[in-house]
């Protein structure tokens, strides 16, 4: 019985002395690891040593919203293009036609006057790499408009409907005998000068809302006045900015969606104790709101992509998280496995800025350069080697 009571006794003094696992801290255990053992980690500061702004192409063949308009100096044009045509309209007499756009987006004065000139496009085109420049190649649509829409106000959820030519609707109905192919849609060209307006595309999650082609129109020998809906559509854009000086300004980035251009900016990390092992990484970029502009519906974010030696955007990429500090709006951006390949390789530490939806909205992110107050920089957690 006594030793019994003993084992009792030992084993209760044990579960004293060691307590069970805790999730909060506390002093039991301290400095049971040799400083040796402890990570020990550090954080720097490293500032850009150079930026700059560099025009790309988007991608505009599935965009969101087709652009048409003007603002200051920022302009758009659209092609817009029904296909398939029916084959049970051949022949049919167009009585008249239009073209309803539902808007969903605008850049610059919603309260502007909204006006444009509609073209016959006379060739093929592709929206992957549209350009005001191939826009203006010669032959691509008839320079003299075949009508044209003027409107007053236009809300965001409004729908507008744009007169077209009966002679070219109807060669549109007839294209499929045709062996050669001439329903290549329309233009539209603006000719406002407050506002760019956006419109639903065939890729709508809203059909309703996708652009249509209304005709009405009598067969022969029918007095019957039918009318007709086509909502297959492919559409593209190209927006520019008559006034490029930003270009050369060594002071700012400046991000232009749907232009389009880039922020670059590079770095020097040598610095950083060779060997070391990077933990974190945050880039910081500074707006300048006084020259910044946004549409209705921005998405309030920039994307860096980490660019390779061969100077070619990978798809390692991270996305912004706005904040404000000190007053000034600043986009935080995780970056750490960028850093991580310019401590272990040969890399050119360059970071390209691009602003969210580039290519299928209007934005202007104008963000503080390397040789301002306010320059881009970044902050890094690491550890030294031991």
């Amino acid at each position: 019985m006594n030793k019994v009571i003993t084992v009792l006794a030992i084993i209760g003094l044990f579960l004293v002395l060691v307590p069970g696992c805790m999730e909060e801290p506390n002093p039991v255990g301290a400095r049971l690891l040799p400083p040796s053992d402890l990570l020990k980690l550090d954080t720097t500061t490293v500032v850009a040593t150079k930026s700059a702004t560099e025009r790309v192409v988007p991608n505009t063949s599935t965009p969101l919203s087709i652009l048409v308009g003007k603002t200051s100096d920022y302009e758009s044009w659209a092609l817009l293009r029904f296909t398939p045509i029916p084959d049970t309209l051949l022949f049919v007499n167009v009585i008249d036609a239009k073209l309803d756009l539902r808007v969903n987006y605008h850049f610059g004065d919603s309260l502007a006057p909204f006006s444009l000139d509609v073209h016959k496009v006379l060739t093929s085109w592709g929206g992957d790499s549209l350009t005001i420049d191939s826009l203006n190649v010669a032959g691509l649509y008839e320079p003299t408009p075949n009508t044209s829409f003027a409107g007053s106000a236009i809300g965001d959820t409004a729908t507008i409907s744009i007169p077209l030519d009966t002679a070219m609707v109807r060669q549109w109905l007839d294209s499929p005998l045709d062996t050669v192919a001439t329903n290549w849609g329309v233009l539209l060209k603006p000719t406002n000068s407050s506002v760019i307006k956006g419109f639903a595309t065939s890729i709508s999650s809203n059909a309703s809302f996708r652009p249509q082609l209304v005709a009405r129109y009598q067969r022969a020998g029918s007095t019957r006045i039918d009318t007709v809906r086509v909502s297959g559509s492919s559409e593209a854009f190209a927006a520019f900015a008559e006034n490029t000086s930003w270009l050369g300004d060594s002071t700012r980035m400046y991000i232009h969606n749907g232009i389009a251009s880039r922020g670059m900016v590079d770095f020097d990390i040598s610095s950083l104790p060779a060997k070391s092992t990077i933990h974190k990484a945050v880039l910081e970029v500074t707006l300048d709101a006084a020259l910044s502009r946004f549409n209705s519906h921005t998405r309030d974010s920039l994307f860096a992509f980490f660019v390779g030696s061969d100077g070619v955007f990978t798809s390692l990429a991270a996305v912004s998280e706005p904040a404000t500090t000190n007053g000034q709006k600043v986009y935080r951006i995780a970056v750490t496995q960028f850093v991580q390949l310019w401590s272990r390789s040969d890399e050119p530490q360059r970071i390209a800025l691009a602003g969210f939806a580039e290519d299928r909205a209007l934005d202007s992110f104008v963000l503080y350069g390397a040789t301002t107050l306010f320059r881009p920089k970044l902050i890094i957690t690491y550890s030294p080697v031991q």
